[in-house]
C-alpha cells in the first residue's frame, strides 16, 4: 500500500489507531480544493504530559457511558466509552487501554502546542468515541472514531476497531477467526478490491478519489491492511464482515474511511470451528 504519511501507525492485533498526518501517501492527489496542509506532529511521541494539564475523573453517566475528560490552557480531549456489563469488563479495559494511550500520545504534545502563537486560537483537541456497533452472543464489535486537531489544516482521523470473544474473554484480530488466514484475506482482498474499484466509475462528482494501484496496494491480502473490520449482525448471528480503510490506505483524505461489507457465505468455509457457529451461513 501506500506508505501513510508522518503521523499514522497502528496498533495491536485486534485493533487500528490509524492517526493520520496530513500529508498524502506518495501516489494520493490532494484535491485540488484542498490547500496541502503542514505536517502534523506524530501522536505517537513518548513524553509525558505537561505539568499544567488538568485532567477530570472519568465520569458515569445515567446510562452507564464513560467519559474521560480534561483541559489545559490550550488543548482539550474527551474519550468516551460505552455501557457494558460486567461479564464484559476485560472488552472494558481493553477500550480503556486504548483510550489512554490515545490521551497520553496527544498529551505528550500538548506542551509543545502552548508555545505555538495560533494554539490560543485554534487549541489542540483530540475527541474519540466508542461505540457497541454489533453483538451476538459470541462476540461483540467495538468501533472507535474521533479526531486530533494538532495543528495543519486539517484534523487528524483516528479508527480504532476491537472484535471481542465473550464466551473466551479475549479480543481477536481478523486472522484468528480463521483456520486458513492467509486464504480468507485472499477472499477478503478480491472482495474488497472489487467494489473498490466500482467506485472509480460514474459521475465525475461521485467518484472515488482514488485509482487502479493506490486501490489495489491498499486492499492487498497483508495483516496490516486489514487491521480495521467489524461484525455485522441483526440477531443472535453475525451475517458477515465490515472491512475499514482508513483514510490514505484506498482513497484520499477527503473520502473519509471506506467500508466494504462481505456476507459470511463468502468466507465461511475458512473460519475455525469454534467461530463457524457465530455466523450465519446458507
Amino acid at each position: 500500500m501506500p506508505s501513510l504519511p508522518k503521523g499514522c501507525f497502528a496498533l495491536g492485533v485486534a485493533l487500528l489507531l490509524s492517526a493520520c498526518g496530513s500529508q498524502a501517501p506518495g501516489n494520493a492527489q490532494t484535491p485540488a480544493s484542498a490547500p496541502a496542509p503542514a505536517a502534523a506532529p506524530s501522536l505517537a511521541a513518548t513524553t509525558q504530559p505537561p505539568a499544567a494539564a488538568s485532567a477530570t475523573t472519568p465520569a458515569t453517566s445515567p446510562d452507564g457511558q464513560l467519559t474521560d475528560s480534561g483541559s489545559g490552557d490550550k488543548y482539550r480531549y474527551a474519550i468516551h466509552y460505552p455501557p457494558l456489563p460486567p461479564a464484559q469488563a476485560p472488552l472494558g479495559a481493553a477500550l480503556r487501554a486504548l483510550g489512554d494511550r490515545a490521551r497520553r500520545d496527544f498529551l505528550a504534545q500538548a506542551g509543545p502546542a502552548a508555545q505555538h502563537p495560533t494554539s490560543a486560537a485554534y487549541p489542540w483537541e483530540l475527541t474519540l468515541d466508542f461505540k457497541v456497533v454489533a453483538q451476538t452472543p459470541d462476540l461483540v464489535s467495538v468501533v472507535g472514531q474521533g479526531g486530533a486537531f494538532t495543528g495543519g489544516a486539517h484534523g487528524n482521523p483516528i479508527l480504532l476497531t476491537v472484535l471481542y470473544d465473550a464466551r473466551a474473554g479475549r479480543t481477536l484480530a481478523l486472522d484468528d477467526l480463521f483456520a486458513d488466514p492467509a486464504a480468507a484475506r485472499r477472499v477478503l482482498a478480491d472482495a474488497a478490491r472489487a467494489d473498490l474499484l466500482g467506485r472509480l466509475e460514474g459521475p465525475q462528482d461521485q467518484r472515488l478519489g482514488s485509482d487502479r494501484k493506490w486501490i489495489e496496494e491498499g486492499t492487498a491480502p497483508t495483516a496490516e491492511n486489514y487491521q480495521a473490520f467489524a461484525l455485522l449482525a441483526d440477531g443472535g448471528k453475525a451475517r458477515g464482515l465490515r472491512l475499514l480503510f482508513p483514510a490514505y490506505q484506498v482513497a484520499s483524505y477527503a473520502d473519509g474511511v471506506q467500508h466494504v461489507d462481505v456476507p459470511a457465505a463468502g468466507f465461511a468455509a475458512l473460519l475455525k470451528p469454534a467461530y463457524r457457529d457465530a455466523f450465519a451461513t446458507p
